[in-house]
């Protein structure tokens, strides 16, 4: 699309990326730049996947911590809820569930507002 033309800004971060990470500069053979393409590809997903493995473990530490203390290192009381957003949100989902967790409505089960009820009605008598 863009040959000829200089290519754009995405484009060229690309390739000039690319050049960088296999180090041979752009005068390859096509199965030369296939094959290191292939490998590039791979090294880029082992890293991401180590990254979001040790963020996962470091969660499931934390999570553990949070539920024998009830509070993070910090000194702020953690419940089930800050448990299971932990480890079911990612970084940044979990970092909107911390700033609006104030805003979180306890949902009273039914049995409790029916216990209620009951308490009410004895005492209005």
């Amino acid at each position: 699309m863009y040959l000829g033309r200089l290519g754009n800004q995405g484009a060229e971060s690309n390739h000039s990326s690319y050049c960088q990470r296999i180090s041979f500069g752009s005068f390859m053979e096509p199965v030369e730049q296939v094959s290191e393409s292939i490998t590039r590809q791979q090294d880029i997903s082992s890293e991401l996947h180590n990254q979001r493995y040790e963020q996962w473990h470091n969660n499931l530490l934390k999570a553990s911590t949070w539920k024998l203390k009830g509070e993070d290192n910090n000194g702020i009381k953690k419940d089930m809820h800050d448990i299971n957003a932990l480890l079911s949100l990612s970084p940044s989902g979990f970092a909107i569930w911390e700033e609006y967790k104030s805003e979180y409505i306890l949902i009273i089960p039914w049995y409790r507002i029916a216990s209620m009820r009951i308490a009410l009605k004895y005492t209005e008598a």
